[in-house]
């Protein structure tokens, strides 16, 4: 019975949580504030998955990451999920640069030059 209550508490304190994130409104992630939802206990700024999630969705996979990256620099705190996303979102931006680099330099390559065939003078059969 307690277990319940407790599931039903933390599906409660999810959906205020996620709330609270929207009712931000801001424009641009790098305004977010992730010091709102807090751990008891943690000094600094503690980013939770939940957050990344939410920057994600609003502002992109370049912006948060770029976003994350700044407050991770600030020495904040990264939880379990919140840093395999961070880490997830980091190879996935290092792959879409590289295929982009991949793409240009295959943009920039000359062609070989072929000869033109239609100029040369094959011999001629002798006639007999």
């Amino acid at each position: 019975m307690a277990n319940n209550n407790r599931k039903e508490q933390r599906k409660k304190d999810r959906a205020q949580r996620a709330q609270d994130f929207k009712n931000q409104k801001v424009k641009n992630v790098k305004n977010f504030n992730y010091d709102q939802h807090n751990r008891d206990g943690v000094e600094g700024t503690h980013i939770s998955g939940q957050e990344v999630n939410h920057v994600r969705k609003e502002g992109g996979r370049q912006a948060a990451y770029d976003s994350l990256k700044a407050q991770k620099e600030g020495g904040a705190t990264f939880g379990a999920r919140a840093q395999k996303k961070f880490d997830r979102m980091e190879q996935g931006l290092e792959k879409r640069n590289a295929r982009k680099e991949a793409k240009e330099r295959a943009q920039n390559v000359k062609p070989a030059v072929q000869p033109d065939t239609q100029d040369i003078n094959l011999p001629q059969p002798a006639a007999t």
